[in-house]
């Protein structure tokens, strides 16, 4: 794992998403590493073979789901910070994605933003926000 500034993942099938995402963290967060993943199984075996600081995942990607990712996730103890950025952030998932140990969860449609102040919240060296949901 890369030490100072981070290291992230992005874990989402859309590679115009991806772009924007690397682009805008790239200018919030500075010194970072930033990797990639478009499916479950490559998502899980990044996690497995070099945790990241933090994981932003969107819940529907090939190869299973965002929550298959979070449940190993959880079952692997990995130290991990997640960020859930979905255009399916209905409550339900959000209490599904909590109670599996998400950090955060997102509407991709409505609060990128948000979202990348959270990231930026959860690299700085001040410590980290305790989990929550926003709306």
């Amino acid at each position: 794992m890369t030490k100072g500034g981070g290291n992230i993942l992005i874990a989402d099938d859309s590679e115009r998403i991806r772009k924007r995402l690397r682009r805008l963290i790239l200018g919030k967060c500075g010194s970072v590493e930033i990797r990639e993943s478009v499916d479950v199984p490559t998502t899980i075996e990044r996690l497995l073979s070099d945790p990241p600081q933090i994981l932003v995942l969107d819940l529907s990607i090939p190869g299973g789901s965002g929550l298959d990712v979070l449940d190993c996730i959880q079952r692997q103890s990995l130290p991990v910070h997640v960020i859930v950025l979905t255009n399916y952030a209905s409550e339900s998932n959000r209490k599904k994605c909590l109670s599996l140990g998400a950090s955060f969860i997102y509407d991709k449609s409505t609060q990128f933003e948000e979202a990348l102040l959270a990231l930026k919240r959860l690299q700085s060296a001040d410590g980290l926000p305790e989990r929550a949901s926003h709306e």
